[in-house]
């Protein structure tokens, strides 16, 4: 615990506040997806809706470009040290597992042979799609440092070029999985760690880049929106700006927001550092399958009965996640759990 505290005030509380923000958007995004808030025709009041979920994916991009940009330098790290936090990522998410299990029983749901194998075998039977994703990144992250650290600056950028074009440009997903998007976006980060980013320099320059690229796809959303009342064909396409996270302007958005944080003026704040740490099961509680159904019924209800109130959905996410955090800081006391390394990776 010890260990714990002093690395808490190593950490760039901008990063750490970020974290959080993600974290909140990301919640914001799940429950405006699992609502029935853009299931009704297109209305004026779909408006901010569909800007506010486009920011899930963002904030997805987000957490790895943090990881990538502190990880890409640990090219001395023993494969051992690895491994370790890989078990330790793994008990994290194995502990809430069993905790929804037990949660999913109380309430008398049916226990069947394929619940009960995704609760004891999460990560390979994919029950959490982002942590399957980043749970290979890290065992294979030390491979991936000593390959970046081996390019020239003039090569990694014709890598980067050739990531771009594969998985960036195409209207559609044809190379991109969640992992190998995962990775492109960690060598991404490492470029911005090892040679700097001298395409947007200054702060105004990265602001202007986000708000461009947000505004485009929100523009995108509201067009493909309006369009699906009079072709009912593009209602199934209605989110493909919000979902398509490795569009190109989907990264623009989470690398420039991402600069920005990274460039604000630093500033020590010993609270905002240990919430980040424990912001994950925010998303573990609410994505568990014996959680998720009966929580964003719940919410979905509240939310109808007052007609999908703006200030309300936007206050929710904040309403679940410090109970989630709470249980966290209890467990991690109880249990002497080390806070998960998505959380805490040090430069």
């Amino acid at each position: 615990m010890g260990l714990w505290k002093g690395d808490i005030m190593k950490r760039n509380s901008n990063i750490e506040l970020l974290r959080i923000l993600c974290m909140y958007a990301i919640t914001l995004h799940h429950l405006i997806l699992h609502s029935a808030v853009l299931e009704r025709p297109f209305t004026g009041q779909s408006v901010l809706p569909e800007l506010l979920i486009l920011f899930g994916k963002i904030a997805t991009n987000i957490f790895i470009l943090i990881t990538g940009y502190f990880m890409i330098q640990s090219i001395s790290q023993s494969y051992k040290s690895t491994l370790k936090k890989a078990i330790q990522i793994w008990g994290k998410i194995f502990l809430y597992c069993v905790l929804c299990l037990a949660f999913g029983m109380m309430l008398g749901d049916k226990i069947s042979a394929a619940k009960l194998l995704k609760s004891f075998f999460p990560i390979s039977t994919k029950m959490y799609w982002f942590m399957t994703a980043y749970f290979g990144l890290l065992l294979i992250s030390p491979f991936l440092n000593r390959f970046a650290a081996s390019l020239s600056r003039e090569e990694y950028e014709k890598f980067l070029l050739v990531c771009a074009v594969l998985m960036i440009l195409p209207p559609k997903n044809v190379w991109a999985s969640d992992f190998i998007w995962f990775v492109a976006l960690y060598f991404a980060a490492g470029y911005v760690r090892l040679h700097g980013f001298r395409w947007l320099r200054s702060q105004k320059s990265r602001i202007a880049c986000a708000l461009i690229s947000v505004l485009v796809m929100w523009i995108g959303t509201i067009a493909l929106s309006v369009l699906s009342l009079r072709f009912p064909a593009i209602e199934g396409h209605r989110l493909y700006f919000a979902l398509r996270q490795n569009s190109i302007f989907m990264f623009a958005a989470s690398i420039s927001i991402f600069l920005i944080f990274l460039n604000m003026k630093k500033h020590d704040s010993k609270f905002i550092c240990t919430v980040s740490v424990h912001v994950l099961p925010c998303y573990l509680i609410q994505s568990n399958l014996f959680v998720s159904g009966r929580l964003w019924t719940f919410v979905d209800e509240m939310l109808a009965r007052w007609d999908y109130n703006i200030l309300l959905i936007l206050l929710i996410p904040v309403a679940l996640m410090i109970p989630f955090v709470l249980i966290d800081v209890v467990l991690s006391r109880i249990c002497g759990l080390i806070p998960c390394p998505l959380s805490k990776i040090e430069k």
